[in-house]
């Protein structure tokens, strides 16, 4: 249901003002609002905060794997002391960091040198000795292996002497001298051939003396590349300091941002609290602060307060469907407690299996005490934990395990798809009639009465009759019953559609006309097909994996069959989850919610810990 909300006023001393502050933000009680004398509050973009977030992703590379079910928590106290390690930590893991950048680079240069030189090695002259002669010019360089014989070609005709050095899979290394005269002719007609100059540096050094110093170098890189990662390694243990202070920053981050408005010597503060938790505030102010002022009042006239749910845990893993599509408004009907029960009924009919039903429900509850999630990703596993309850209620009727069929008590989908049909419309039309009816029900809150007759009451009795006279056609006694209430419905709709019409004439006329409303609920409750679609789907995909893996002969199909089941139920179960979760909240948002749901509500967000690494903070006393 949702809370009704108050709004708080608060007055305290400036020299309380971290004091109340940090004890309303531990206990996440009040969601502050500015006024109109609330300053514009500071933009804080904290880069440190950034460079903390990124030491923590380089450091992740060299943590220890995090044991399964293991958390990470500390007392208010452990969580908010401030510590000047933490940012030691991050200035010498960025200097790290960049030593390791740098020297990584530095050894891929070099094993590339390497590579190059590894052409030249049997080139025994100290490359001091290249330069100019005085009657001819040195050249070393690369040719295209595919065009040798044509170098050799001009060579020959010029007379060049010309030494081959080294070769690999492209390319071949050479040696030659010419003399000035023909030099620039010679290079020439080499550079149209693929000839590629290669100039070294003129030092009293072999290329063996170039390889050995490289070796060398590369060694010492290697070597200390092995000194930075052990570095990195050790300061990876203490990764959870850092995820405790990029938390500690975004908390106090929040703290700052807080609207406040200040006068000489206080500060004010106005903020929404749940109607139920104002005895729990104003015992929390007596407990923090001698001094301070404190007004509760209900929300003016005009104003939107935001919206606080209180739901029994089965409705309260579904509110995040709710909330995907829209956050109720607050002088609204919250729909979780009606479409919660919806939406399980609807998931576990579209998977209906009892095997897939089993593993949902163990291996997401061994998930949860393994993995031990945060609240959103909590609140999924666990609705879709219930849910394979759902599904194994609904394979059991279906008479469907892993596939085969058997004993089905309400129907067997593949082999009679006509009455799996007419129980998936029959639900639709519950389901709509449900949505028609909550519909009403918020009229009514609403004290609105006549509308809740006209617009709700209406399309409910023509939509149940007609439903009484189809089965009517087995049961004739139901057939009378069905169209008396279709007939009352309509006379409804006819004379009170048209109600904000000028004129008897008008109002008639649009009440006949809004009598093709009953299109929209026949074309809704169509829709429910989709659970026909998707039953089938996975009823079949399992019947053929267990086709495949029964095909396989003996003696290997001992082994090949397991794989082709494992592999297919395994892919088979991801496929019909997806399609589950999609066509059942695509179900509630339009054929449901579609019918009575205004939403465009804002959730109520207290000043709360911002926790995105550490896991739980234990409250004292």
């Amino acid at each position: 249901m949702i809370i009704a909300m108050k709004k708080a006023r608060l007055v305290v001393l400036k020299e309380d003002q971290s004091r109340v502050l940090q004890a309303l933000q531990q206990q996440s009680i009040i969601m502050p609002i500015a006024t109109e004398e609330t300053p514009p509050p500071p933009l804080l973009d904290d880069p440190f905060i950034q460079r903390a977030e990124k030491t923590l992703k380089v450091l992740k590379q060299y943590q220890a794997k995090k044991k399964l079910g293991s958390t990470l928590t500390f007392t208010y106290s452990e969580f908010m002391e401030k510590k000047e390690e933490r940012g030691l930590l991050v200035e010498e893991t960025e200097k790290l960091e960049e030593r390791r950048r740098h020297t990584t680079e530095r050894l891929r240069t070099l094993k590339e040198e390497l590579k190059d030189l590894d052409l030249w090695k049997d080139l025994d002259l100290k490359l001091s000795s290249l330069s100019i002669l005085q009657y001819a010019i040195p050249h070393t360089g690369l040719i295209p292996n595919y065009n040798l014989e044509k170098i050799k070609a001009i060579f020959q005709e010029h007379a060049v002497e010309y030494t081959l050095l080294g070769q690999n899979i492209r390319h071949q290394a050479l040696l030659f001298i010419t003399y000035y005269e023909e030099d620039a002719q010679v290079v020439e007609l080499l550079k149209g051939v693929g000839f590629d100059e290669v100039l070294f540096p003129k030092v009293d050094l072999t290329i063996l003396d170039l390889i050995t110093d490289k070796e060398t170098e590369l060694k010492q890189c290697e070597d200390d590349l092995k000194s930075i990662e052990a570095s990195l390694i050790k300061m990876g243990e203490a990764g959870h300091e850092l995820q405790l202070l990029v938390d500690q920053m975004e908390t106090e981050s929040v703290l700052k941002q807080t609207p406040l408005t200040q006068t000489l010597e206080t500060v004010y503060l106005e903020g929404w609290i749940r109607s139920d938790q104002v005895e729990t505030f104003e015992s929390l102010m007596k407990k923090t602060v001698e001094l301070y002022d404190l007004d509760i009042v209900d929300p003016e006239a005009g104003e939107t307060p935001p919206t606080a749910l209180k739901n029994n845990w089965f409705t309260r893993i579904f509110e995040p469907i709710t909330n995907t599509f829209s956050v109720p408004y607050a002088s609204e009907v919250d729909p979780n407690p009606v479409m919660a029960p919806w939406y399980w009924l609807l998931f576990g009919m579209m998977m209906g299996d009892v095997g897939y039903g089993v593993i949902m429900l163990l291996l997401i509850y061994i998930a949860i005490r393994v993995m031990k999630p945060k609240k959103g990703t909590k609140a999924l596993m666990q609705m879709i934990m219930v849910c394979g309850v759902s599904t194994i209620i609904w394979g059991i009727l279906f008479g469907s395990y892993f596939g085969v069929t058997w004993m089905p008590l309400l129907v067997e989908p593949m082999n009679d798809p006509m009455k799996m049909l007419l129980i998936s419309m029959a639900v639709g039309a519950f389901h709509v009639l449900f949505g028609v009816g909550m519909k009403g029900y918020n009229l009514i809150v609403q004290k609105k009465y006549f509308d809740a007759v006209a617009d709700s009451l209406s399309w409910i009795l023509i939509i149940l009759g007609i439903g009484l006279y189809a089965v009517g056609m087995m049961v004739p006694s139901l057939s009378t019953i069905g169209i008396i209430l279709a007939g009352m419905g309509v006379l409804i709709v006819v004379f009170t559609a048209g109600r904000a019409n000028k004129g008897i004439a008008g109002k008639i006329t649009k009440g006949l006309t809004s009598l093709y409303g009953i299109t929209g609920y026949v074309s809704d409750i169509i829709s429910y097909s989709r659970i026909l679609a998707l039953g089938l789907s996975t009823a079949s995909i399992s019947f053929v994996m267990n086709l495949l893996a029964g095909m396989i002969p003996p003696p290997f199909g001992y082994f090949v069959g397991p794989i082709i089941l494992l592999f297919g139920h395994t892919l088979n179960l991801v496929m019909s989850l997806l399609s589950a979760y999609v066509h059942t909240s695509r179900l509630q948002y339009i054929e449901f919610f579609g019918k009575f749901y205004e939403g465009n509500g804002t959730l109520f967000r207290p000043l709360s810990l911002q926790l995105k690494y550490v896991d739980e903070i234990h409250h004292q006393a």
